[in-house]
């Protein structure tokens, strides 16, 4: 075997080596950030990153009645969701209230609470793969925007003429405007994005550098077909963006330290 054919053998065992490494690694991380303990619990990375002593909010006081609501995902998933209906109701007015990453449906209870005093019907979904709705991995807002899709049908199933109202927080804020791009009924009147991402990629990238899980995460590349593995089109998931190129809330104390605030400066 001549010097030219031993070189090129070994260049392509580095490279399979790197390719394999990259990709058990990248693997390690889709798991690490977006996919739920088998007891049910949020995805490790949100531990790292989450506010221990932040609890969720109780119920709100302006509650009249209490409802279950579940429906099925197009993937054969069972979703959950609460639907809370105000003391004095106005008719037709409703806000569908998403969580965002690493919380439930007890997260939105705070605002549940204004809507319910404006006399709203609220509803409040689990996301696939969080609360009490199935799912393996959350998906950074793709396919939960298909799944709120749904919920806005049921909905109308319930009142034809409803208008609503979506308002999301954080990875819910990126499924409420990833969504709005996917044909909704004239019934959804508003959209409220609070504290989104302009990349999914990129936002996990920072979560898990934060985390110093891995200072620069060389494996990055590889989390496509990680996921991919995982039949999850995760990446690159890319909110439409209408006013901002960062939709960021200065008011957000759960995502600020993970945005990129260059464009605004």
């Amino acid at each position: 075997m001549n010097m030219k054919k031993k070189i090129f053998l070994f260049a392509l065992f580095l490279w399979a080596l790197l390719i394999g490494t990259g990709y058990l690694v990248g693997n390690y991380f889709v798991n690490y950030a977006l996919m739920r303990g088998s007891d049910g619990s949020p995805p490790p990375a949100c531990a790292k990153i989450a506010d221990p002593n932040l609890k969720a909010p109780h119920l709100p006081k302006a509650l009249g009645v209490r409802e279950d609501w579940n429906i099925l995902s197009s993937d054969g998933l069972n979703l959950r969701a609460v639907c809370l209906h105000p003391k004095l109701e106005h008719p037709h007015r409703w806000a569908v209230l998403v969580h965002g990453y690493g919380r439930n449906k007890d997260f939105t209870w705070d605002y549940a609470e204004e809507y319910l005093k404006e006399g709203y019907v609220t509803l409040s979904p689990d996301l696939r793969g969080a609360g009490d709705s199935e799912g393996t991995y959350l998906t950074m807002g793709d396919k939960e925007s298909d799944d709120l899709k749904l919920w806005i049908e049921e909905i109308l199933r319930h009142d034809p003429d409803a208008k609503i109202v979506l308002h999301g927080v954080s990875m819910g804020a990126a499924t409420v405007m990833t969504a709005s791009a996917k044909d909704l009924p004239s019934n959804v009147t508003a959209i409220i994005e609070d504290c989104g991402y302009t990349s999914a990629y990129d936002m996990l990238r920072r979560s898990l550098t934060s985390c110093s899980i891995c200072p620069k995460l060389p494996s990055c590349p590889v989390w496509i077909s990680s996921a991919g593995r995982k039949r999850e089109s995760l990446f690159p998931i890319r909110p439409p963006l209408t006013v901002w190129r960062n939709p960021a809330s200065p008011f957000s104390s759960f995502t600020e330290t993970r945005t990129n605030w260059s464009p605004l400066k």
